[in-house]
């Protein structure tokens, strides 16, 4: 590889640096702002998560199974939820 090939290369990559630390660095503030309310929020989901699994348990449903269960259907509200979104913002 040439010198100004090298340089090039090295330029390149400084820049990619550069909006790698700017976008962690907002993206950081950003998602800091909303951490609270989002903690709060999936601390009451693990409550409500917590029974339905107490709930299973009594019916002697194994653990993992409820694991596996729940966290499928959790993804699945979360895909549902999102595909809502995105049909909200393209009727806009």
């Amino acid at each position: 590889m040439s010198e100004s090939e090298q340089q090039q290369k090295s330029s390149t990559d400084k820049k990619q640096e550069y909006k790698q630390r700017y976008y962690n660095k907002e993206m950081t503030e950003i998602f800091e702002s909303f951490e609270w309310p989002l903690y709060e929020l999936f601390d009451r989901a693990d409550g409500i998560m917590a029974k339905i699994s107490t709930e299973a348990s009594a019916c002697q449903i194994p653990a993992e199974f409820r694991a596996n269960f729940m966290r499928e259907r959790v993804i699945d509200m979360f895909e549902q939820i999102a595909e809502q979104r995105m049909g909200k913002k393209d009727a806009m």
